[in-house]
């Protein structure tokens, strides 16, 4: 359980607190390293629900803050992130445990990256959960990234569950 509580902390930490907009150039292609992180952080925390340890957990954390990167970046199909992390999750669950249920973070892990975090600004009209939350804290637009991002954390750590059950 403390691992899925990690995993919504990671998220508000780098995605509404810190705010780095600091990125990099991977394969020609710039990634945030806000992105990077909350990848990294759900991919982590899956190598440690599998119990494959912390080295191999940090292998994931890198495959998934890369594809979760890569899937945000400009000119980059979205569907590297919400197809490419639960895939990669999924298949290091099923290879260390050999059980099908691995195969359940897929869609839920698909769900969860299809909501979006986005708050409504100038240039963006924001996702489904940021525009609710955006409204229900009266326009705060910190106020409604903490949530928005607690809501989408928690849906990253519901896909990980099935590890648990493996």
């Amino acid at each position: 359980m403390l691992w899925l509580l990690l995993v919504v902390l990671n998220t508000v930490l780098w995605g509404a607190i810190v705010k780095r907009e600091g990125m990099i150039t991977v394969l020609g292609v710039a990634l945030l390293i806000e992105e990077i992180l909350i990848g990294a952080g759900v991919g982590f925390a899956a190598g440690m629900i599998l119990g494959v340890g912390i080295p191999l957990s940090i292998v994931v954390a890198i495959v998934c803050g890369l594809l979760w990167a890569f899937g945000g970046a400009e000119g980059v199909s979205k569907f590297v992130r919400k197809i490419g992390v639960g895939l990669a999750i999924s298949l290091i669950g099923y290879v260390v445990s050999w059980n099908w249920l691995a195969f359940l973070v897929l869609p839920l892990m698909l769900f969860g990256t299809a909501q979006g975090y986005g708050i409504p600004d100038g240039t963006d009209e924001g996702s489904n959960i940021g525009r609710f939350w955006y409204k229900t804290v009266c326009e705060n637009e910190f106020l409604a990234n903490v949530f928005t991002r607690i809501t989408v954390g928690i849906l990253y750590s519901v896909a990980l569950i099935p590890l648990m059950c493996v």
